[in-house]
């Protein structure tokens, strides 16, 4: 069985929380995750919805493709139903944002929260190891709070909660693939190295049919946003640093 490439750091996180005293992860001071308990379940679950739509309306569209060639249906009805099934496909990513903002904002001890006057989107969460995998089900799925007073990003996922400073953050830079857009960060978390991309989501259909042909797009939007929040680099696509200042010592 493959191992979550989050699952050490979260658990080097827990310990440095319960080291210091800590009971929120925002108050550690410093780049971390934690999991979530059944988080994986609701993600799960609204992926594989959002599957199942998809694929009922390409059924439909093949049904009434083979209908209109032999003449059992007017081709008026095959155009309506590939207009609806197309509106529907486009429409999906949003609806599920939607839903899964609903979902994270009810937990108690949200990150969400935090957001104030910030600017959040929806983002899923990736491996970048296996970013060019084609997943039934994405690593994580969640909302991104970007807060560029404390230089940082909060984000709260189904599986795992996280947050990451701009002092421990050696890399961000676009990455896309086919329809997908996203930014690549690789960072320090409690002493280790990560690697996630975080992606674009909830896009309405305009935005979704723009990423479908040019995700390239969407990455730079992404990239940029972050590497402004994190260093006020404004119109950044790629920010390095060679060398972290040294972790904050434990308490």
């Amino acid at each position: 069985m493959t191992t979550d490439f989050r699952e050490a750091i979260a658990a080097a996180t827990r310990e440095k929380m319960e080291r210091v005293g800590c009971q929120s992860l925002p108050d550690l001071g410093e780049s971390g995750c934690v999991p979530i308990p059944g988080g994986r379940g609701w993600l799960n679950g609204i992926d594989v919805f959002h599957v199942i739509i998809a694929a009922g309306c390409l059924l439909a569209l093949a049904a009434t493709f083979l209908l209109s060639v032999l003449g059992v249906i007017h081709q008026f009805t095959f155009y309506a139903v590939s207009l609806g099934g197309l509106a529907v496909t486009l429409l999906l990513r949003q609806v599920k944002a939607g839903i899964v903002r609903v979902c994270l904002t009810m937990r108690a001890d949200n990150l969400i929260k935090a957001a104030g006057g910030r600017a959040t989107r929806p983002v899923g969460i990736e491996d970048a190891r296996t970013i060019r995998k084609i997943k039934l089900v994405i690593e994580d799925r969640g909302v991104c709070v970007f807060d560029p007073e404390q230089h940082r990003l909060l984000i709260e996922g189904f599986s795992y909660r996280y947050v990451i400073y701009a002092r421990d953050v050696f890399l961000v830079e676009a990455a896309f693939r086919y329809a997908s857009s996203g930014a690549l960060i690789r960072c320090r978390m409690a002493g280790q190295v990560l690697e996630m991309v975080l992606k674009t989501d909830g896009q309405g259909p305009v935005a979704s049919l723009i990423q479908s042909f040019n995700p390239e797009t969407g990455a730079n939007q992404l990239a940029r946003l972050i590497n402004e929040t994190l260093f006020g680099a404004k119109g950044t696509t790629v920010y390095r640093q060679r060398e972290l200042p040294p972790p904050l010592a434990s308490a």
